[in-house]
Protein backbone atom coordinates (compact mmCIF):
# COMPACT_ATOMS: atom_id res chain seq x y z
CA UNK A 1 0.00 0.00 0.00
CA UNK A 2 1.49 3.59 -0.94
CA UNK A 3 2.83 5.37 2.11
CA UNK A 4 0.83 8.98 1.74
CA UNK A 5 2.13 12.16 3.39
CA UNK A 6 -0.05 15.70 3.67
CA UNK A 7 0.37 17.33 0.42
CA UNK A 8 0.47 21.38 0.84
CA UNK A 9 -2.77 22.12 -1.55
CA UNK A 10 -2.31 24.62 -4.27
CA UNK A 11 -4.82 26.76 -3.03
CA UNK A 12 -4.19 27.70 0.30
CA UNK A 13 -7.55 30.06 0.50
CA UNK A 14 -9.64 27.56 1.89
CA UNK A 15 -9.76 23.89 2.30
CA UNK A 16 -11.51 21.12 0.96
CA UNK A 17 -13.77 20.56 3.68
CA UNK A 18 -16.07 17.55 4.08
CA UNK A 19 -17.51 15.46 1.17
CA UNK A 20 -20.96 14.73 -0.75
CA UNK A 21 -21.94 11.05 0.78
CA UNK A 22 -20.20 8.01 -1.39
CA UNK A 23 -21.91 5.24 -2.63
CA UNK A 24 -22.66 3.23 0.76
CA UNK A 25 -24.03 6.17 2.77
CA UNK A 26 -25.37 8.02 -0.05
CA UNK A 27 -25.80 11.74 -0.23
CA UNK A 28 -30.01 11.48 1.17
CA UNK A 29 -32.24 9.16 2.12
CA UNK A 30 -35.85 8.39 4.17
CA UNK A 31 -33.83 8.60 7.41
CA UNK A 32 -31.55 11.75 6.47
CA UNK A 33 -31.92 14.07 4.20
CA UNK A 34 -27.96 14.63 4.14
CA UNK A 35 -24.57 12.89 4.84
CA UNK A 36 -20.92 13.99 4.66
CA UNK A 37 -18.05 12.41 4.63
CA UNK A 38 -14.72 13.66 5.91
CA UNK A 39 -11.42 11.40 5.04
CA UNK A 40 -7.55 11.11 6.00
CA UNK A 41 -5.13 9.31 3.43
CA UNK A 42 -5.09 5.50 5.08
CA UNK A 43 -2.31 4.27 7.62
CA UNK A 44 -0.45 6.86 8.43
CA UNK A 45 -3.56 8.50 9.91
CA UNK A 46 -3.88 4.61 11.67
CA UNK A 47 -2.63 4.43 14.70
CA UNK A 48 -4.40 1.40 15.97
CA UNK A 49 -3.91 -0.16 12.74
CA UNK A 50 -3.97 -4.15 12.74
CA UNK A 51 -2.29 -6.38 10.44
CA UNK A 52 -4.96 -7.85 9.21
CA UNK A 53 -6.91 -4.23 8.53
CA UNK A 54 -3.18 -2.70 6.60
CA UNK A 55 -4.25 -6.34 4.36
CA UNK A 56 -7.41 -5.63 3.76
CA UNK A 57 -7.82 -2.10 3.49
CA UNK A 58 -10.81 -0.99 0.98
CA UNK A 59 -8.45 2.44 0.81
CA UNK A 60 -5.79 0.90 -1.06
CA UNK A 61 -7.40 1.42 -4.63
CA UNK A 62 -5.74 3.46 -7.23
CA UNK A 63 -9.03 4.16 -8.59
CA UNK A 64 -8.33 8.10 -7.75
CA UNK A 65 -12.32 8.95 -9.74
CA UNK A 66 -13.43 6.93 -6.54
CA UNK A 67 -10.96 7.27 -3.83
CA UNK A 68 -9.54 10.98 -4.05
CA UNK A 69 -6.07 10.08 -1.92
CA UNK A 70 -4.34 13.11 -2.80
CA UNK A 71 -7.58 15.42 -1.93
CA UNK A 72 -7.11 13.40 1.31
CA UNK A 73 -4.02 14.05 1.62
CA UNK A 74 -4.80 18.01 0.94
CA UNK A 75 -7.21 17.20 3.92
CA UNK A 76 -4.46 16.09 6.77
CA UNK A 77 -2.24 19.34 5.39
CA UNK A 78 -4.90 21.77 6.71
CA UNK A 79 -5.28 19.63 9.80
CA UNK A 80 -1.88 19.57 10.70
CA UNK A 81 -1.36 23.78 9.64
CA UNK A 82 -4.66 25.10 10.07
CA UNK A 83 -7.70 23.81 12.17
CA UNK A 84 -8.87 26.68 12.90
CA UNK A 85 -9.70 27.68 9.05
CA UNK A 86 -11.10 23.80 8.45
CA UNK A 87 -13.37 24.17 11.89
CA UNK A 88 -14.90 27.06 9.99
CA UNK A 89 -15.13 25.52 6.63
CA UNK A 90 -16.76 22.56 8.29
CA UNK A 91 -19.43 24.28 10.60
CA UNK A 92 -20.53 26.55 7.36
CA UNK A 93 -21.46 23.56 5.53
CA UNK A 94 -23.52 22.27 8.40
CA UNK A 95 -25.08 25.83 9.17
CA UNK A 96 -27.97 25.11 7.03
CA UNK A 97 -28.59 21.57 7.81
CA UNK A 98 -32.02 20.68 9.63
CA UNK A 99 -32.49 19.59 13.21
CA UNK A 100 -31.26 16.08 13.34
CA UNK A 101 -31.74 15.23 9.60
CA UNK A 102 -28.03 15.62 8.66
CA UNK A 103 -25.33 13.35 9.58
CA UNK A 104 -21.53 13.29 9.21
CA UNK A 105 -19.17 10.02 8.79
CA UNK A 106 -15.69 10.81 10.08
CA UNK A 107 -13.40 8.64 8.59
CA UNK A 108 -14.35 6.04 5.56
CA UNK A 109 -10.66 6.19 5.35
CA UNK A 110 -8.21 7.46 7.86
CA UNK A 111 -8.75 6.97 11.86
CA UNK A 112 -8.27 9.44 14.88
CA UNK A 113 -4.52 10.06 15.03
CA UNK A 114 -3.86 11.94 18.06
CA UNK A 115 -5.14 13.79 21.03
CA UNK A 116 -5.28 17.04 19.36
CA UNK A 117 -6.91 16.00 16.44
CA UNK A 118 -9.39 13.67 18.41
CA UNK A 119 -10.02 17.56 20.28
CA UNK A 120 -10.62 19.49 16.77
CA UNK A 121 -13.40 16.54 16.10
CA UNK A 122 -14.76 17.20 19.60
CA UNK A 123 -15.05 20.80 19.62
CA UNK A 124 -16.88 20.09 15.95
CA UNK A 125 -19.38 17.51 17.31
CA UNK A 126 -20.18 20.24 20.38
CA UNK A 127 -20.65 23.28 17.77
CA UNK A 128 -23.08 21.58 15.53
CA UNK A 129 -25.43 19.78 18.01
CA UNK A 130 -28.00 19.02 15.74
CA UNK A 131 -26.14 17.35 13.33
CA UNK A 132 -25.31 13.57 13.74
CA UNK A 133 -21.64 11.91 13.77
CA UNK A 134 -20.41 8.64 13.40
CA UNK A 135 -17.48 7.29 13.01
CA UNK A 136 -15.76 3.31 13.29
CA UNK A 137 -12.18 3.23 14.78
CA UNK A 138 -9.69 1.39 15.45
CA UNK A 139 -7.49 4.08 17.80
CA UNK A 140 -9.15 2.67 20.81
CA UNK A 141 -6.23 0.26 20.95
CA UNK A 142 -3.60 2.58 21.30
CA UNK A 143 -3.00 3.33 25.05
CA UNK A 144 -2.58 6.94 24.82
CA UNK A 145 -6.12 7.69 23.14
CA UNK A 146 -7.88 5.46 24.29
CA UNK A 147 -9.34 8.14 27.12
CA UNK A 148 -9.49 10.74 24.63
CA UNK A 149 -11.79 8.20 22.29
CA UNK A 150 -14.18 7.26 25.18
CA UNK A 151 -14.61 10.88 26.14
CA UNK A 152 -15.62 11.77 22.27
CA UNK A 153 -18.37 8.52 22.39
CA UNK A 154 -19.71 10.97 25.39
CA UNK A 155 -21.03 13.35 23.28
CA UNK A 156 -25.24 13.28 23.22
CA UNK A 157 -24.72 13.05 18.29
CA UNK A 158 -21.73 11.21 18.22
CA UNK A 159 -21.74 7.15 17.83
CA UNK A 160 -18.58 5.83 18.03
CA UNK A 161 -18.24 1.99 16.76
CA UNK A 162 -15.01 -0.08 17.58
CA UNK A 163 -13.38 -1.85 14.31
CA UNK A 164 -12.17 -5.28 15.22
CA UNK A 165 -10.65 -8.39 14.12
CA UNK A 166 -9.53 -11.61 15.80
CA UNK A 167 -6.02 -10.31 15.81
CA UNK A 168 -6.26 -7.55 18.28
CA UNK A 169 -6.71 -7.51 21.61
CA UNK A 170 -10.80 -7.68 23.11
CA UNK A 171 -12.19 -4.07 22.92
CA UNK A 172 -12.90 -2.06 25.72
CA UNK A 173 -16.26 -2.57 26.96
CA UNK A 174 -19.50 -0.01 26.63
CA UNK A 175 -18.85 0.07 22.76
CA UNK A 176 -20.48 -2.00 19.91
CA UNK A 177 -17.86 -3.73 17.54
CA UNK A 178 -17.73 -3.59 13.30
CA UNK A 179 -16.40 -6.77 12.69
CA UNK A 180 -15.66 -7.80 8.72
CA UNK A 181 -16.00 -11.35 7.63
CA UNK A 182 -14.67 -12.86 5.04
CA UNK A 183 -17.47 -15.27 3.86
CA UNK A 184 -21.59 -14.85 4.44
CA UNK A 185 -20.55 -18.58 6.74
CA UNK A 186 -18.86 -16.84 9.11
CA UNK A 187 -21.37 -14.13 8.94
CA UNK A 188 -24.11 -17.11 10.12
CA UNK A 189 -22.28 -18.25 12.73
CA UNK A 190 -21.69 -14.90 13.86
CA UNK A 191 -25.45 -14.21 14.22
CA UNK A 192 -26.02 -17.57 16.03
CA UNK A 193 -25.07 -15.53 19.03
CA UNK A 194 -27.35 -12.60 18.43
CA UNK A 195 -25.52 -9.72 19.51
CA UNK A 196 -25.44 -8.06 16.73
CA UNK A 197 -26.88 -7.76 12.70
CA UNK A 198 -25.30 -7.35 9.51
CA UNK A 199 -25.01 -4.13 7.49
CA UNK A 200 -28.37 -3.67 5.69
CA UNK A 201 -26.70 -1.83 3.23
CA UNK A 202 -24.49 -4.68 2.12
CA UNK A 203 -27.27 -7.30 1.55
CA UNK A 204 -29.59 -4.78 -0.33
CA UNK A 205 -32.44 -4.48 2.43
CA UNK A 206 -31.55 -0.56 2.12
CA UNK A 207 -30.13 1.62 -0.22
CA UNK A 208 -27.80 3.69 1.82
CA UNK A 209 -26.86 4.46 5.16
CA UNK A 210 -28.77 7.38 4.61
CA UNK A 211 -31.57 5.29 4.65
CA UNK A 212 -30.58 3.11 7.40
CA UNK A 213 -29.32 5.05 10.20
CA UNK A 214 -28.59 2.38 12.45
CA UNK A 215 -25.06 2.57 13.20
CA UNK A 216 -25.43 6.81 13.25
CA UNK A 217 -28.19 7.08 15.96
CA UNK A 218 -26.19 3.94 17.79
CA UNK A 219 -29.52 1.87 17.96
CA UNK A 220 -27.74 -1.47 18.01
CA UNK A 221 -24.76 -4.11 19.24
CA UNK A 222 -22.75 -5.09 17.16
CA UNK A 223 -22.86 -4.51 13.49
CA UNK A 224 -21.23 -7.51 10.86
CA UNK A 225 -19.65 -6.50 7.43
CA UNK A 226 -18.82 -8.70 4.84
CA UNK A 227 -15.21 -7.83 3.37
CA UNK A 228 -15.23 -5.43 0.59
Amino acid sequence: MQQLTPIKPANLTEPNGLESGNSKTGNNGSVFEKIFVWNLPPVITCPGISDWCRQNCYNADNRYEKFPIFKWCENLWWVLNDKEKLCEKISLQLKDCKKRKAAVRIHSSGDFFSKDYIAFWKDIIRKNPNIYFWAYTRSWAVDELVDDIIELNVLDNMNLILSWDETMVHPIDGFAKSIVYSSNEEINLALERKDGIVCPEQYGLVSSCADCGICISGDLNNIYFILH
